[in-house]
Parts: structure tokens; sequence; C-alpha cells
């Protein structure tokens, strides 16, 4: 089926987007460019306002008229794992919410929903970090990349924690093989994303020793990262950004 991934949000969003489209061209998915051409209509979420909320639920009622009789329509992201399933009384046509830790679910999802089973996976607190996933078979000059999910630092103006999990970091053999990956498509310069980078953990090993893995990777010209909370600043990643050529500012 031809698969359309409308994305509104963060550069986090916009990697879950390319996640979601890995995992689904992966089962034999493809991607429209349009929603009105598109067998499945899905809009991957921000939660982080209210008034992003009431855009994206507007946003998913205007699809609806512009989508195929027969397409179905689903919800995926941060606004999915906080509502869950009361976005099916607030959308009338909704087929399908899938929260921010059931995107490996995605191609079964679509499947129910096609065959006209409401699905509602938003199911937390597997951990998952999608580190497994199929790798994209193209890339753009400037590229994000994941090193970390969610959060655990709870401030009170903040939802990430609660829509995205607890703070985990990806390792760092795979998140270099990742990158080298992408500059072998074209990329030369990489966002380094996560809630809060200077947290990044594995196993004894810190940011600033994943920025001088990530720079050993030949090819890549440019890294950049964020987001950057001030608490966990260390000497060691003022110190690589100090050294390390490839590191420009944000």
């Amino acid at each position: 089926m031809k698969v359309y991934i409308e994305t509104y949000g963060c550069q986090m969003n916009e990697y879950d987007s390319r996640v979601m489209a890995s995992i689904l061209a992966n089962d034999g998915h493809g991607m429209a460019h349009d929603p009105d051409t598109a067998d499945v209509v899905m809009v991957n979420t921000c939660s982080v306002r209210e008034r992003a909320e009431a855009r994206v639920l507007g946003r998913l009622r205007h699809l609806r008229g512009l989508m195929k009789k027969e397409a179905v329509l689903g919800i995926a992201g941060c606004v999915a794992q906080r509502l869950g399933e009361r976005l099916l009384r607030e959308v009338p046509g909704l087929s399908f919410v899938v929260g921010t830790e059931q995107y490996w679910k995605l191609p079964d999802i679509i499947e129910s929903a096609s065959a006209g089973r409401i699905v509602v996976a938003v199911d937390a607190g597997t951990g998952e970090s999608y580190d497994d996933r199929p790798r994209p078979d193209e890339a753009s000059l400037c590229e994000f990349v994941s090193v970390m999910r969610g959060c655990n630092n709870h401030c009170s103006y903040c939802i990430v924690p609660y829509v995205r999990g607890h703070e985990r970091s990806r390792p760092t053999s795979s998140i270099v093989d990742e990158v080298a990956g992408l500059v072998a498509l074209g990329a030369r310069e990489v966002t380094l994303i996560g809630q809060n980078v200077n947290s990044f953990s594995d196993e004894g090993r810190g940011f600033a020793d994943l920025l001088g893995a990530v720079a050993g990777v030949a090819g890549l010209q440019r890294i950049r990262f964020a987001t950057s909370h001030p608490k966990d600043l260390s000497n060691e990643v003022i110190d690589a950004v100090g050294s390390i050529d490839k590191i420009w500012g944000p």
C-alpha cells in the first residue's frame, strides 16, 4: 500500500517519521507524496503545546475530506501517546492510534485498519529505541541521527517524559554505523539529537566519547547536536567541542 506521513513538531518527530517509513518499506509498503493518492494517511504528532495538539486534530479532520473513500486515517507520536483512545471520539473516521513505542507494530496495525478493525496501540514502558530498524537507502546532505530517547528530568513545563518515556541511550557502535551509512549515501553533516544529549551514557562512555567516535567517520564534514541541558554539561564535552574541528554550533 501507499502510505502518506505528515509530520509536526521537532527534529525527533522528523526522525521518527523516517523510522516509521523504513519499517513500512521493509514490509513492502511505499510512500505517497500526497494524501489524496495514498491508501493510508498518517499524521505524526507533537504535544509540546496545547495549540499544537489543536492544530493536529484540525488537520486530521481536514485530511479525512481529502482522502480516497477507501483509505484509512491514523495518528502517531506524542498526541497519540497522550490521548490514546480518546482520539477516536475527537476525530470521526480515525482508524488507528499508535504511540511512540509501538512503531514496530505499524505493518500489522495498518493491515488490521484496512480490514475495518480500529486499533489503539499506546502501551508504554517497553524502553524502545528502534535501534534495529532497517536503515534508509537514501540520504540528504544534512541528516538527523537520534542518540537517545526519552527524558528523566520531569521539568514542570514539559510533557516529554510522559509521552516518550524514561531516558535510554543507543549503543555508540550503532550510532557510528548509522552515521557511516548516511555518509556513504551522500550525507556530509549530521545533527545528533536527543532530549538531553549531555546525559548520553553507554557503558561508562559519555557524550564527549560519542562525539569523538562520530568525528572519526571518514567523509563526515560537520557535526551538530541538540538538545543540550546545562545541568549535565561536562568539562569533557566542552573540551570535545573545542578540540574537534568537525563540531559546529547549534
